[in-house]
């Protein structure tokens, strides 16, 4: 009875550690692995509206052509200031956490639509574990560029295999404003890339131009400066972050036009919840589509469809 007990307690405490990296929209996600061989988004499942527009013509085009790099910072330089300060994009993420302490283990899956365009920020996320405990639900984070707002499915109105929900049966159950989320709170701006990579921060392991169509890049980043909201997101839930073993960034770029086509994530964490110690292993990977064109008719339709 003793060891049941005990057992139960332990599985129950690694379910609210995983649930820590799970709380909100700062971090990208899993599509079945982290290795780096093969980042074709055409193998990947593409929600309908995520597919990417089509370039209108050459001169659009022409006007999109980057630099050659001589160094693979300078290509994530380019990609990720496009992300976060160009006109848009639309992204896919499904992210895998697992953690282990005293031989137990529990993972934890999130799925992940990313919008961007005219000032506004949209993601819809799906949530899902095997235990009954872990975090199965679904989330809506909005910002209109002053407020952001979580909601919230009601139980079975929506399906994270097909990625959908029922607008109408979503609610309301936290709202910032983006000052406070993001100054005070601590947390990086809704759908920017979470972290600083730069010489200073980070490592090159390799740097690859063999390939006709894209740049990939992989690198390390520095256990002591991982970003500090970053880590906040994770303490906020009520876990003690002890210290990150390791961070493998691995950056797949256009050569012609600069853009991301994915990033995957590998990092390991020591973590403490409620006097339980546990390793935490993140696998992530996020696709990119329609990289610097604003999608805010899609989500004015997303939006106005909500209750």
């Amino acid at each position: 009875m003793y060891k049941k007990k005990k057992y139960n307690i332990i599985f129950v405490t690694v379910l609210m550690i995983i649930s820590i990296f799970v709380g909100y929209s700062a971090v990208l996600i899993n599509n079945g692995s982290a290795d780096d061989s093969n980042t074709d988004s055409s193998e990947v499942f593409v929600p309908p509206d995520l597919v990417p527009q089509p370039d209108n013509d050459i001169q659009d085009e022409a006007q999109n052509s980057a630099p050659v790099f001589s160094n693979g910072f300078q290509a994530i330089s380019y990609a990720l200031n496009i992300l976060d300060n160009g006109e848009g994009y639309s992204s896919y993420l499904h992210q895998t956490v697992t953690a282990t302490a005293m031989m137990i283990s529990v993972e934890q899956n999130i799925k992940i639509k990313k919008y961007r365009g005219g000032g506004l920020d949209l993601t819809e996320e799906w949530y899902y574990s095997d235990a009954s405990l872990g975090e199965n639900n679904f989330k809506i984070y909005y910002s209109d560029g002053q407020n952001l707002i979580i909601r919230q499915g009601e139980k079975g109105s929506y399906n994270k295999a097909d990625l959908t929900y029922s607008a109408e049966k979503t609610n309301v159950i936290e709202e910032y404003s983006t000052d406070y989320y993001q100054n005070t709170m601590g947390r990086n701006k809704l759908n920017n890339f979470f972290q600083t990579v730069n010489s200073s921060t980070s490592r090159i392991i390799y740097f690859d131009k063999s390939d006709k169509q894209n740049y990939k890049i992989k690198v390390s980043v520095n256990p002591d400066d991982v970003d500090k909201n970053y880590i906040k997101s994770f303490e906020a839930n009520g876990a003690k972050v002890n210290k990150f073993y390791n961070m493998y960034l691995t950056f797949t770029i256009n050569k012609k036009t600069g853009y991301l086509v994915s990033v995957q994530k590998e990092e390991k964490i020591n973590t403490n919840y409620s006097g339980i110690t546990a390793d935490a292993s993140i696998i992530a990977t996020e696709f990119y589509y329609n990289m610097n064109k604003g999608v805010e008719s899609t989500i004015k339709e997303k939006i106005a469809k909500l209750n």
